[in-house]
């Protein structure tokens, strides 16, 4: 997703556009799942705070996911992205990946309880290969 779509998604929500918000949106693409305090690392000439506050806002009108993890750290995706996450339990890293049927349990879910169903976090905790492999060291 380029600059001027993510200006689109930003008028959008009818969110004014300013360069440290389309930053953010483009650390959230580039870094893949990137905790706050990683973004503010990548770009040091935005306070801690601005990012904070403008990625709170970006959860809380559906424009970014907030993945809240076992560690406790959250990490933020674009909302638009549909898919699910396997997660290194020794390194953190985080593989993406889609199966489509998963979506029938949001559907069995909203007939089961009657609940408007608007999504869900589901995250499979494992070792990746190259923890497996150091481990076997």
């Amino acid at each position: 997703m380029g600059s001027e779509e993510l200006i689109l998604l930003l008028k959008e929500h009818g969110l004014r556009i300013t360069p440290h918000r389309i930053q953010i949106l483009e650390m959230i693409i580039a870094e893949g799942h990137p905790t706050v305090e990683e973004i503010a690392k990548r770009v040091p000439n935005m306070s801690l705070t601005t990012i904070y506050n403008n990625v709170k806002q970006f959860v809380s009108m559906n424009i970014v996911k907030e993945l809240p993890y076992e560690n406790g750290m959250s990490r933020y995706e674009l909302s638009k992205i549909n898919n699910y996450h396997v997660i290194c339990q020794s390194c953190g890293l985080i593989v993406d990946f889609t199966f489509p049927t998963l979506i029938e349990v949001e559907d069995m879910a909203s007939r089961l309880t009657k609940y408007k169903v608007h999504r869900h976090i589901m995250g499979i905790y494992g070792v990746c290969t190259d923890c497996q492999h150091t481990a076997t060291r």
